[in-house]
């Protein structure tokens, strides 16, 4: 179930059951959701139950492990990779807008050698 879903697409029976599980706040009216919090806090306070989901957290930590490192590393890299891109570009645009400013080239000159020849207009202004 997507308990975040937009609101207009979850049942109206449902909205106090998605919105206890999103944030654990009881609609003290709803007499199923309380019930619900009240098990909830009863399993939370029996030292067995919280060892017994201390132990899966633990493991599930292990088993998704190296799927969730593989995962940060990829979007690390594609972060770097997206940033290095765009210092290439303001890079080159700074470097393009000094070379208009020492009159070596024309504006037009400078902007036909861009993707995007608005970036430069940032250079010429200061």
């Amino acid at each position: 179930m997507n308990t975040k879903a937009d609101d207009s697409r979850i049942p109206k029976r449902l909205k106090p059951y998605f919105q206890y599980v999103n944030t654990s706040e009881t609609d003290e009216s709803d007499v199923f959701i309380s019930e619900i919090h009240e098990h909830v806090k009863a399993v939370n306070q029996d030292p067995e139950w919280r060892g017994v989901l201390m132990t899966l957290r633990e493991e599930m930590h292990i088993i998704y492990k190296d799927e969730f490192d593989a995962l940060e590393a990829k979007a690390t890299a594609q972060g770097m990779a997206k940033g290095m891109a765009k210092g290439m570009v303001e890079g080159k645009a700074e470097l393009l807008a000094n070379l208009v400013k020492d009159h070596i080239l024309s504006i037009e000159e400078a902007k036909a050698r861009l993707d995007d020849p608005e970036v430069l207009d940032k250079y010429l202004s200061d």
